[in-house]
């Protein structure tokens, strides 16, 4: 399995200036793995500060299946499905409780110690608890483009990864478009 400790820095788009910096634990579990086909189970726990000081914690569940085509010249293209649950602590306030059905294609190249990967999801996320601005099942849609370089040392994988994100919602507070860039340490252990 994969553990990986996260520093994030997110600044949201069009008028909304919020800066936020956060910091995470992830593990990532690879089972059923072989040439075509793996499953991931990935657990993370967040905690983010915004500017005006207000704390957000949260849990985040992904299971993903992925069907590799393998090319020469260490090429491979997937297509990949799976379903997230994010939870958030009672205090938390800019985060939403969801759970979510994605799909999403992409592929990587690998060369020397590195890899680079340009990954698309689509996600159709149904929120899970009240909200005085929409009702239970509310759902909103959302597109993610991610791509990602990384770097294999000796001991640790080094990440970088700048993502977009895009949610569409016919509630204006949780209708937004983001850019994430992230810098992840990954040590992998057997197990």
């Amino acid at each position: 399995f994969n553990h990986s400790l996260n520093y994030t820095y997110i600044r949201y788009g069009h008028n909304d200036l919020i800066n936020r910096v956060g910091v995470g634990e992830s593990l990532k579990f690879d089972f059923l793995k072989n040439h075509t086909s793996i499953t991931n189970i990935t657990f993370n726990y967040s905690h983010y500060l915004d500017s005006d000081i207000v704390a957000d914690d949260y849990f985040n569940l992904k299971i993903d299946q992925k069907v590799v085509k393998h090319f020469k010249y260490n090429t491979n293209l997937l297509l990949k499905f799976g379903f997230e649950n994010n939870y958030k602590k009672d205090d938390s306030q800019n985060i939403t409780d969801y759970k979510s059905y994605k799909i999403g294609t992409g592929g990587d190249i690998s060369f020397a110690d590195y890899k680079v990967e340009l990954l698309y999801d689509y996600q159709n996320k149904k929120y899970d608890k009240e909200n005085p601005l929409f009702q239970k099942k509310q759902t909103d849609k959302q597109t993610d483009i991610q791509a990602i370089i990384n770097r294999k040392g000796k001991y640790i994988t080094y990440q970088t990864k700048v993502e977009y994100v895009d949610n569409i919602s016919n509630i204006e507070p949780y209708s937004y478009k983001k850019w994430i860039l992230s810098i992840n340490f990954i040590k992998q252990f057997k197990g």
